[in-house]
């Protein structure tokens, strides 16, 4: 009788020991997936904002208006494909489905500032490098969360005032050279 109960201690801890590995073997390939999906998002962002530059030179299609516009139409439209195609890769449109004008109320000012901001991003590639440009953009994460913060969304820290006045004098550094 004790050696059964041994027995099936022993079973219970290889039972557990395998969904131990196999728990292990599920987390390294949520993180490698997750990491693969990363790399292929920093790549595609990179190939884009390269092409963008590329296009927008003076012999080839300077038009950064057009530019801006094909962008929005062409994501709006595979949006809108994607909602159709998978409606459950948007949950919560089915919360939203019947407050429509409220809905834009809140996203067609959200739109136009991403057009304004489109628009003169694509123009900067003209006269500004690539490199140079990237650093500005990361000035707007810390714009917003300033903003936040005199509205009332966030609240400012000493670690939060800290961190922002390191990158902006990193951003500083690294611009000015």
């Amino acid at each position: 009788m004790a050696q059964d109960s041994q027995q099936n201690g022993v079973v219970a801890a290889e039972t557990a020991m395998a969904a131990g590995i196999v728990g292990c073997r599920y987390e390294v390939t949520t993180l490698m997936r997750k990491l693969a999906i990363c790399i292929i998002y920093i790549g595609v962002s990179t190939a884009l904002i390269r092409f963008n530059k590329h296009m927008m030179q003076k012999d080839i299609f300077p038009f950064s208006l057009a530019l801006s516009a094909i962008h929005m139409l062409v994501s709006t439209v595979l949006c809108g494909v994607l909602f159709i195609v998978r409606p459950s890769m948007f949950p919560a449109m089915c919360i939203v489905r019947d407050q429509k004008l409220d809905l834009a109320k809140w996203f067609v000012p959200i739109g136009v500032c991403f057009a304004v901001m489109l628009y003169g991003s694509n123009q900067a590639y003209m006269y500004c490098s690539v490199a140079l440009l990237q650093f500005m953009k990361e000035a707007n994460v810390m714009i917003v969360f300033l903003i936040s913060c005199a509205v009332g969304l966030q609240i400012m820290n000493r670690l939060r005032f800290a961190l922002i006045v390191w990158v902006i004098v990193g951003a500083t550094v690294s611009v000015s050279g």
